[in-house]
């Protein structure tokens, strides 16, 4: 199982905590030198959960027929080539096309794991090897937090060595993801998506849509707003960052969570402290310990409420793995496509404290949500026995 999980994290950690998210980190510097204002800073952001649709929409559909060690690859190659972009761009349009390329890589990549953990790993272990491989991106963040802080601003040469990161994941994973070899009636399968598909999973869309919007202005602006709201010091607003990626981490852990809790518990009690973590930086945007207290809270719920929204796909698709992951990691990126590009016109129009509060209630919405999928042990080895 480490030799699928190990370069999964790993992975995780390149496209999602550096190649995606990166950019909130470093958009405080970034606009600085090209001279950005919020509206066009929340457009750019909102490019990468873009292209993340486009991906994850490809992946889903290819990898019934491809296998997911093409679309891995595609992750990789996607992930260096974009922040190789951004580490060299001189304008914002050679920024944003940096940002949608490597956003590309987070949505060839999460569909593909998924696919690896159910063909490799034995049913038992899957949810927590799947929650793992997601935790990756706690682990990005964290390691991109110290590494800004190192080079105090210089945007380019983080990104620069961040493109050499992407480069070593990616050997890494072409040497030890399986070329997995499915069966003749694998290989002719189509995808398809039925009108009872739909059905069935409305709560799973609607949820992840909703969290996507609520999310997005925490990753794009959050440190944006410290920086030019808060009269603190650079360390400090790093350190903010870096507690968002050690928080990030505990979503490995989600696995067991949703054993002891269920998917409807451990859904509910993810989206109040992701709602928690939002509000109180708005309200508290100067009080350091509150701030911190903040980024654990929002590390920790967030990567929690993605491995809950994975493992509920997964349970409603077990027979379609790249499907039951794609489909809310695709709504996700839609709400954040949605949420970052009008949080910067918000930002811009009336100020970060109200569109922050705003964004924080959105969320809490998604609370009525009631997750429905067969959850006991019991009622899965009935449904697996079955199929």
């Amino acid at each position: 199982m480490k030799r699928i999980v190990l370069p999964g994290i790993a992975m995780i950690a390149v496209t999602y905590g550096l190649a995606r998210f990166g950019y909130g980190l470093m958009l405080p510097d970034i606009s600085s030198t090209l001279d950005m204002s919020p509206a066009i800073s929340g457009v750019i952001g909102s490019s990468s959960y873009f292209a993340y649709c486009i991906a994850i929409t490809l992946s889903t559909l290819f990898i019934p027929k491809l296998g997911p060690r093409p679309s891995i690859i595609a992750a990789g190659i996607s992930a260096f080539v974009g922040m190789l972009l951004m580490a060299i761009s001189t304008n914002e349009i050679m920024l944003a096309v940096g940002v949608l390329v490597a956003g590309a890589s987070t949505g060839f990549g999460s569909p593909a794991y998924g696919e690896v953990v159910a063909e490799t790993v034995q049913k038992p272990f899957q949810d927590k090897a799947n929650t793992w491989v997601n935790a990756g991106t706690g682990f990005g963040v964290m390691i991109s937090g110290p590494i800004v802080l190192f080079f105090s601003g210089d945007w380019r040469m983080v990104y620069t060595l961040f493109t050499f990161a992407a480069l070593a994941v990616l050997i890494w994973n072409f040497i030890n993801i399986p070329r997995i070899k499915k069966q003749e009636e694998s290989r002719q399968k189509i995808f398809s998506f039925k009108k009872a598909d739909m059905k069935k999973s409305i709560f799973l869309v609607i949820a992840s849509l909703v969290m996507g919007i609520a999310t997005a202005i925490y990753w794009t602006f959050s440190k944006d707003y410290i920086t030019n709201e808060s009269d603190l010091s650079h360390l400090t607003t790093s350190i903010f960052w870096i507690m968002i990626g050690v928080s990030g981490v505990a979503g490995g852990i989600a696995g067991n969570l949703i054993e002891k809790l269920g998917i409807g518990k451990a859904y509910r009690l993810t989206v109040i402290i992701a709602f928690l973590s939002i509000v109180i930086l708005p309200i508290f945007h100067s009080e350091i310990g509150l701030i911190y207290l903040s980024a654990l809270f929002f590390g920790s719920s967030y990567v929690f409420l993605t491995g809950v929204l994975l493992v509920w796909g997964v349970k409603l698709y077990p027979r379609q793995s790249s499907l039951g992951i794609g489909l809310p990691f695709l709504t996700l990126a839609l709400g954040q496509i949605i949420g970052s590009a009008i949080a910067g016109t918000l930002i811009q129009s009336i100020d970060y404290k109200m569109a922050f509060i705003l964004f924080s209630f959105i969320g809490l919405s998604a609370v009525f949500i009631k997750p429905k999928v067969n959850d006991t042990p019991e009622k899965s080895e009935k449904m697996e026995s079955c199929v």
